[in-house]
């Protein structure tokens, strides 16, 4: 601040002085103007980085109430993410922000990270999968049963692709040689031949 008074008073300076003053002052009018055009830049670079991605996404919007599902890390592997849910949409924070109850907890989320999730009609007995996260339903595909296809059928179970019961796992084709049960888990007791 000396200098600027000094310098704007136009003291009695000695001509050195004066011309460390003026260095100064030029250098901070310099380093104003390329902090101006550092931000013009970052301004240009953010639209034309909008205008090429926009296009190829869907802007989603939700409202506080409707459940989502959340891309998270799993539990077995942080660096494999799965749509987990529902949870319920507390607050939009911002255009893309929003305030996610996770039950016991409330995070913020990007939209990317979110999906909308719709309630399945799936019928009774629970072996239907939902087609993704649109909520539809459709039935366990082959070598899967149980709520939400989850269980896998018995490698034992005779026929291709291992087929079984949608609801609860029998195998509808018999057993492999050397197997029994209504899964096909229990091995054959076999006779210990005599010697």
């Amino acid at each position: 601040m000396q200098i600027l008074s000094d310098v704007f008073l136009n003291k009695n300076l000695s001509r050195d002085t004066s011309f460390q003053y003026q260095y100064v002052i030029d250098l901070h009018n310099r380093i104003r103007k390329g902090w101006q055009i550092a931000q013009e830049s970052v301004r240009d670079s953010a639209s034309e980085t909008r205008l090429r991605h926009e296009p190829k996404s869907r802007l989603k919007h939700f409202m506080p109430g409707d459940e989502v599902l959340v891309l998270l890390p799993t539990s077995d592997n942080k660096l494999v993410l799965s749509y987990r849910g529902p949870y319920t949409v507390v607050e939009k924070r911002t255009g893309v922000v929003y305030l996610v109850d996770l039950g016991d907890r409330r995070c913020t989320f990007h939209v990317n990270l979110l999906r909308k999730y719709k309630r399945s009609t799936c019928p009774s007995p629970p072996s239907y999968d939902l087609g993704g996260v649109d909520g539809s339903c459709s039935e366990c595909s082959d070598g899967r049963y149980g709520s939400g296809c989850s269980q896998t059928c018995s490698v034992n179970c005779a026929g291709q692709g291992n087929p079984c019961d949608h609801v609860d796992g029998r195998c509808t084709q018999g057993c492999d040689p050397g197997y029994q049960g209504s899964k096909c888990e229990q091995s054959e007791k076999k006779p210990i031949s005599s010697l």
